[in-house]
């Protein structure tokens, strides 16, 4: 348990080093050789590793952070 928001909230801590947590039918966490899944009922992923971070949607948008580039397919706009 921890204390947030004035009340104490349920916690879980995996001490394996591989898992997953899905929540309902698609949205689910995984964990494995180093590397954290997400994935949501919309086809929305994101996977970070220890070399690059990927989001993507099922609107073929992707973003894609290594540390020697960033690689962008869909709209790009720079505020």
């Amino acid at each position: 348990y921890i204390y947030k928001n004035n009340g104490w909230a349920l916690t879980f801590q995996i001490t394996n080093s591989q898992g997953v947590v899905k929540f309902g039918d698609k949205t689910q966490v995984s964990v494995q050789n180093e590397q954290i899944s997400m994935t949501t009922s919309d086809n929305v992923s994101a996977t970070l590793t220890s070399s690059n971070i990927t989001l993507k949607t099922s609107g073929s948008m992707k973003i894609e952070m290594t540390s020697d580039s960033v690689t962008i397919n869909g709209h790009l706009k720079v505020t």
